[in-house]
């Protein structure tokens, strides 16, 4: 792992001068400095230590980093920062009594005028005061490895969790219904390419043509729990497809994490395998009309792969 390359004294300092340029009556997220400083990170040359300092992989909220985490609570430390725990896992920030004594060479100047353009961006279009999901969709996942990633985040995932600003176009059942099966068709159209993501795709295929059956042919309001059903796996392809991406998408700072990763990757994915079981048990047991089970190979995703492989021979 590349620890001699990673500076947490010069994460601070980054930090620091992005809470200190804050609003005074605003607060800085733990999501704001991981992705203020991702930007920061795509802005540098590769020379520049800076760079270095920033390792990040991609993940179910988007692009993560140890070492910003590591700078954080250097910075509680020093009493650079005051943290104010507001969730389980979140914290807003201010600045603190002391103020860190900043670098002094060409690499940390450069990056520290690239990092306030970042934070003035950030600031004159208010995110400051936004929903942080408009931030991700806006600014964060316009980079994000796959088309499949943004698409199912913003998209695909609210509307099957029926928190999409479609009101007007929910209050008819069938054609909320059809715009959710429609999406995740979509969805299956733009899955990542690649032998690494084949058991994640197979799986979303297997979804999609559950998904489809029992929107089509089921009456929900007789039986509800398959959306309860389609709603869980839809949260387990996601817990599953961000364990998939780490493994692929990552700094090489990470190299020794992999295994452990694998092994997350694979616990979820069991799990997922086990609900999509469970939703078809489901179907077979409720359904009127006779069941079409349709092996992954025969699905969109399958005649896709199945074409892949072929062409590559």
């Amino acid at each position: 792992m590349g620890d001699r390359n990673v500076d947490v004294d010069l994460i601070s300092n980054l930090i620091y001068k992005v809470v200190s340029n804050y609003p005074e009556e605003a607060y800085a997220l733990k999501t704001d400095i991981q992705k203020i400083l991702y930007l920061l990170k795509l802005e540098l040359d590769e020379n520049n230590r800076v760079k270095e300092s920033l390792p990040y992989y991609w993940y179910r909220h988007g692009p993560m980093s140890e070492p910003v985490y590591q700078g954080l609570e250097r910075s509680k430390e020093m009493a650079f920062l005051d943290g104010e725990k507001i969730e389980e896992n979140s914290e807003r920030y201010t600045i603190g009594p002391e103020e860190p004594s900043p670098p002094e060479d060409d690499d940390f100047n450069i990056a520290s005028n690239k990092l306030m353009d970042i934070v003035d961006h950030f600031k004159r279009n208010n995110y400051v005061f936004r929903d942080r999901s408009e931030f991700l969709e806006e600014e964060i996942y316009v980079h994000a490895p796959f088309e499949f990633q943004k698409f199912y985040k913003f998209d695909l995932l609210p509307a099957i969790q029926n928190k999409v600003g479609e009101e007007s176009i929910f209050n008819y059942a069938e054609d909320k219904y059809r715009i959710i099966r429609d999406k995740i068709l979509e969805g299956e159209s733009i899955l990542p390419l690649g032998p690494e993501f084949n058991d994640f795709n197979n799986c979303y295929s297997y979804f999609s043509h559950l998904g489809n059956i029992y929107l089509k042919q089921f009456d929900i309001n007789s039986h509800p729990e398959g959306l309860s059903m389609m709603k869980n796996i839809a949260n387990n392809l996601w817990t599953t497809f961000g364990d998939n991406l780490r493994l692929v998408c990552y700094d090489p700072y990470y190299e020794d994490r992999k295994l452990k990763w694998l092994e997350d990757y694979e616990d979820h994915l069991n799990i997922l395998n086990d609900s999509l079981d469970e939703f078809e048990e489901f179907i077979i047991r409720n359904s009127e009309e006779d069941y079409n089970q349709k092996a992954s190979e025969e699905s969109g995703w399958g005649v896709l792969a199945k074409e892949i492989i072929t062409n590559e021979r």
